[in-house]
């Protein structure tokens, strides 16, 4: 009875986050807090980068735990952790002395799509590799594949100043594909979060915290992509912050994943079978 109750107690204590991950939140907030009362000018310039660097390093250490854990290939950690190396690159830009050029705007622009493309096939790699058949994620890759194709079709057309590149004939397959792609990879990352939790003895709190940034996120690029309207909100601490929290979520899959993976079973066949 005392061994039924103490899986039941575990159960439950899976669907929230560990204390010491409550306690470093709210010792953080209380920083920030602190921080924006006694000199608001240099906090709103020092935390966000800040946030964002930790939550880029959180991603990245994650997602290679991850993968490391259930023995997949690394490749699926590198494209998973694209995102990340994008912004480290996108900062060192924004640091140097020279102004940005539209060209520029467009390379970078069109980079950071590409590498959130990728990361969302390595998430469907990730699900792959846990699932069987194989065979049907590949429409999945397919769509991605097709996007990323027009997105540098779009990119050329508007570094040339082609009016082909705003006219209806154009933009409706390309926001079509766009919101098709969009849909594809979010839902990749979602499904990923959540597989990961629940087949692997996870923790289902970070599958949630996962969906919750997704959802949010899917919404603003739906409402962007269909209705061509973006929601007027300007970067915020909060939204660093909420950043910062997906990362730490994918940190802790890794975490729990990592120490649970002996020897004896990454001698065994992976999850999926061979590669």
């Amino acid at each position: 009875m005392f061994v039924k109750l103490a899986n039941a107690a575990r159960m439950t204590w899976r669907w929230m986050p560990p204390s010491t991950y409550l306690a470093a939140a709210v010792a953080l907030a209380v920083l920030v807090a602190a921080s924006m009362a006694a000199r608001p000018g240099l906090a709103a310039i020092c935390w966000p980068w800040t946030l964002a660097a930790a939550a880029c390093v959180l991603a990245i250490a994650g997602a290679f735990r991850i993968v490391r854990g259930i023995g997949a290939p690394r490749w699926i950690a590198a494209v998973l952790a694209l995102p990340a190396y994008m912004w480290a690159v996108g900062v060192i830009k924004l640091l140097s002395d020279q102004p940005v050029s539209v060209m520029e705007r467009i390379v970078f622009g069109l980079a950071a799509q590409l590498a959130f493309l990728a990361a969302a096939g390595g998430a469907i790699g990730l699900v792959a590799w846990l699932s069987r058949p194989r065979s049907m994620f590949r429409v999945g890759v397919a769509v991605l594949a097709t996007f990323a194709v027009l997105s540098c079709a779009d990119a050329m057309m508007a570094w040339n100043g082609l009016s082909l590149a705003t006219s209806t004939y154009w933009l409706t397959p390309f926001l079509a594909a766009r919101a098709t792609a969009m849909l594809v990879a979010y839902t990749a990352f979602v499904g990923a979060a959540w597989m990961l939790s629940m087949r692997h003895d996870g923790e289902p709190w970070t599958a949630i915290v996962i969906s919750l940034i997704a959802a949010d996120m899917l919404t603003d690029t739906l409402r962007l992509t269909v209705l061509l309207e973006a929601r007027a909100y300007a970067p915020s601490l909060w939204g660093y912050g909420v950043v910062l929290t997906g990362a730490a979520a994918v940190w802790r899959m890794g975490a729990v994943l990592g120490p649970e993976i002996d020897a004896g079973r990454r001698a065994d066949t992976p999850i999926g079978g061979e590669v």
